[in-house]
Protein backbone atom coordinates (compact mmCIF):
# COMPACT_ATOMS: atom_id res chain seq x y z
CA UNK A 1 0.00 0.00 0.00
CA UNK A 2 2.61 2.64 0.64
CA UNK A 3 4.53 2.20 -2.62
CA UNK A 4 1.16 2.66 -4.33
CA UNK A 5 -0.04 5.22 -2.51
CA UNK A 6 3.70 6.96 -3.07
CA UNK A 7 3.76 5.91 -6.57
CA UNK A 8 -0.48 7.16 -7.85
CA UNK A 9 -0.33 10.01 -5.07
CA UNK A 10 2.77 11.54 -5.73
CA UNK A 11 3.74 11.51 -1.61
CA UNK A 12 6.54 10.74 -0.04
CA UNK A 13 5.24 9.64 3.20
CA UNK A 14 5.79 5.88 4.38
CA UNK A 15 3.16 5.83 6.97
CA UNK A 16 -0.52 7.42 5.78
CA UNK A 17 -2.73 5.57 8.14
CA UNK A 18 -0.99 6.37 11.15
CA UNK A 19 -3.22 7.35 14.16
CA UNK A 20 -2.53 10.29 15.57
CA UNK A 21 -2.87 13.20 13.89
CA UNK A 22 -2.31 16.96 14.75
CA UNK A 23 -3.38 19.98 12.43
CA UNK A 24 -3.51 23.60 12.92
CA UNK A 25 -6.89 24.63 12.77
CA UNK A 26 -6.76 27.38 10.60
CA UNK A 27 -4.85 25.58 7.91
CA UNK A 28 -6.88 22.37 8.01
CA UNK A 29 -10.19 23.58 7.86
CA UNK A 30 -10.25 24.73 4.29
CA UNK A 31 -8.75 21.22 3.18
CA UNK A 32 -11.38 19.20 5.57
CA UNK A 33 -14.08 20.85 3.21
CA UNK A 34 -12.55 19.38 0.17
CA UNK A 35 -11.86 15.58 2.40
CA UNK A 36 -14.63 13.17 0.28
CA UNK A 37 -13.91 9.90 2.35
CA UNK A 38 -15.30 9.25 5.47
CA UNK A 39 -13.88 5.92 5.82
CA UNK A 40 -10.52 4.32 5.87
CA UNK A 41 -9.65 6.44 3.15
CA UNK A 42 -9.58 9.55 5.10
CA UNK A 43 -6.45 9.26 6.52
CA UNK A 44 -4.61 9.21 3.04
CA UNK A 45 -6.46 11.56 1.34
CA UNK A 46 -6.18 14.40 4.90
CA UNK A 47 -2.30 13.85 4.18
CA UNK A 48 -2.03 13.74 0.17
CA UNK A 49 -4.59 17.22 0.64
CA UNK A 50 -2.33 19.25 3.27
CA UNK A 51 0.83 18.17 1.12
CA UNK A 52 -0.25 19.55 -2.12
CA UNK A 53 -1.83 22.30 -0.11
CA UNK A 54 2.01 23.15 1.08
CA UNK A 55 1.09 22.65 4.40
CA UNK A 56 4.35 21.48 6.55
CA UNK A 57 3.92 17.81 7.80
CA UNK A 58 6.55 16.36 10.39
CA UNK A 59 6.07 12.54 11.21
CA UNK A 60 7.41 11.67 14.57
CA UNK A 61 8.33 8.12 15.46
CA UNK A 62 6.01 6.33 17.79
CA UNK A 63 6.37 3.16 19.81
CA UNK A 64 2.41 1.64 19.64
CA UNK A 65 2.23 -1.30 22.63
CA UNK A 66 -0.85 -2.61 22.53
CA UNK A 67 -1.99 -3.58 25.95
CA UNK A 68 -4.65 -6.97 25.10
CA UNK A 69 -5.71 -8.20 22.33
CA UNK A 70 -8.71 -6.16 20.46
CA UNK A 71 -11.75 -7.04 18.15
CA UNK A 72 -10.75 -5.58 14.84
CA UNK A 73 -13.45 -3.89 12.48
CA UNK A 74 -11.18 -4.67 9.13
CA UNK A 75 -12.31 -6.91 6.67
CA UNK A 76 -9.65 -7.34 5.10
CA UNK A 77 -10.74 -8.38 1.67
CA UNK A 78 -13.39 -5.83 1.70
CA UNK A 79 -11.45 -3.04 2.68
CA UNK A 80 -8.61 -3.54 0.60
CA UNK A 81 -10.01 -3.48 -2.38
CA UNK A 82 -12.52 -0.60 -1.13
CA UNK A 83 -8.75 1.14 -0.31
CA UNK A 84 -7.43 0.45 -4.09
CA UNK A 85 -10.56 1.29 -5.68
CA UNK A 86 -10.32 5.26 -3.89
CA UNK A 87 -6.87 5.45 -4.54
CA UNK A 88 -7.52 4.89 -8.29
CA UNK A 89 -10.12 7.16 -8.16
CA UNK A 90 -7.92 10.08 -6.07
CA UNK A 91 -5.44 10.04 -9.07
CA UNK A 92 -8.12 12.49 -10.51
CA UNK A 93 -7.08 14.52 -7.59
CA UNK A 94 -3.44 14.52 -7.91
CA UNK A 95 -3.99 15.14 -11.77
CA UNK A 96 -5.71 18.30 -10.93
CA UNK A 97 -2.97 19.57 -8.48
CA UNK A 98 -0.24 19.02 -10.59
CA UNK A 99 -1.98 21.05 -13.30
CA UNK A 100 -2.22 23.88 -11.18
CA UNK A 101 1.62 23.39 -10.05
CA UNK A 102 2.35 23.74 -13.49
CA UNK A 103 0.65 26.67 -14.38
CA UNK A 104 1.96 28.34 -11.27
Amino acid sequence: YVSLVQFICKIPFQDTEAGLKFFNREKILPILDEIDDKHWFWDTEILARSYYHGLKIIGIPVLFIRSSPSYTTVRFTRDTLDYFIKLLRFRKVVKQYARTRDCS
